[in-house]
């Protein structure tokens, strides 16, 4: 069985793990725990994804991943907004659900600075090892040139 093959097959599991939609009450912590799950598994298809070489499999594969991402994104929503506003809430309820609501967005929009600083900061330590690697590069080719020229006016005196 093949890389791809076993992350289709903990897709289909991890699609069974999400509530029915049609139940208002579902455990918020369980539910977030599985949004992070199936979250990574789809990180780490993206990058399985690029080694398929049959264009075919790579949409099939692709499409089945866009889906479930969209059924993620829906439980990540529903997980944001909570079991939803009930019917008949006072002003003040709604008031307090919405700072509630907001509240989550807002962990949720600092979660992602923070990521996204991470991901600046690598970058930029990856830049300058890239950096580096191509002066290296570049003084290697530059002591080959002068390697090969002088084994030339060796193999010149040589010969005679």
């Amino acid at each position: 069985m093949s890389m791809i093959e076993t992350y289709l097959e903990a897709l289909a599991e991890l699609q069974e793990g999400f509530p029915d939609e049609k139940s208002e009450a579902f455990d918020a912590n369980a539910l977030k725990a599985h949004v992070k799950e199936c979250k990574d598994t789809l990180k780490e298809m993206k990058v399985a994804v690029h080694s398929i070489n049959d264009p075919k499999k790579k949409k099939e594969v692709t499409d089945r991943m866009n889906a479930f991402q969209a059924l993620v994104d829906k439980n990540e929503k529903r997980l944001l907004l909570g079991n939803g506003p009930a019917p008949k809430m006072t002003q003040e309820e709604r008031q307090h659900e919405s700072l509630r609501i907001l509240e989550n967005s807002r962990k949720q929009l600092a979660e992602t600075e923070e990521v996204g600083k991470g991901i600046l900061t690598n970058l930029d330590s990856q830049k300058e090892t890239i950096k580096k690697s191509t002066a290296n590069a570049r003084e290697v080719n530059e002591n080959l040139q002068q390697s090969t020229s002088l084994l030339n006016k060796m193999s010149k005196w040589w010969r005679g």
